[in-house]
């Protein structure tokens, strides 16, 4: 959901306009590059990513050290030794997360939803009698 149809779905939509095909099989992968942008996970990277951080950064620490998993976390610790003297944390970097999000966000307003300036291109080549939906703006 986070990454496979965030880019399949602009892939597709490459796909369509660059590769020759017969319009069966245009309208086919029109069909599913729509379906995949019911896809999008964008909304549950913005609330997972700082309660991942705020919940099992620490967690993991207290549960995972040498008093917990002495046979897995002492040799660990010996060769990786640190302050702390947890053997296993997870953080999370989350500008980085958050930065690939508003980047998937503009990419999907230019291609994902029915009704972007993509799709509606694609919609009108595809099916010249038919007016996609939404029909407002300028992008019909």
């Amino acid at each position: 959901f986070i990454v496979i149809c965030p880019t399949l779905r602009p892939v597709t939509q490459l796909i369509l306009l660059h590769v020759p095909m017969t319009p069966k099989r245009q309208r086919s992968l029109h069909t599913l590059s729509r379906h995949v942008a019911a896809y999008y996970a964008f909304e549950v990277m913005l609330v997972a990513v700082p309660l991942i951080h705020m919940a099992f950064g620490p967690m993991s620490a207290a549960m995972l050290n040498k008093y917990s998993f002495g046979e897995v976390c002492n040799p660990l610790l010996a060769l990786y030794p640190n302050p702390s003297e947890t053997c296993f944390e997870m953080r999370i970097d989350e500008s980085l997360g958050y930065t690939f999000t508003i980047a998937a966000v503009g990419v999907f307003l230019l291609t994902g939803f029915d009704g972007s300036p993509t799709h509606k291109y694609m919609h009108k080549k595809l099916y010249p009698d038919d007016r996609p939906p939404p029909t407002c703006g300028r992008f019909y």
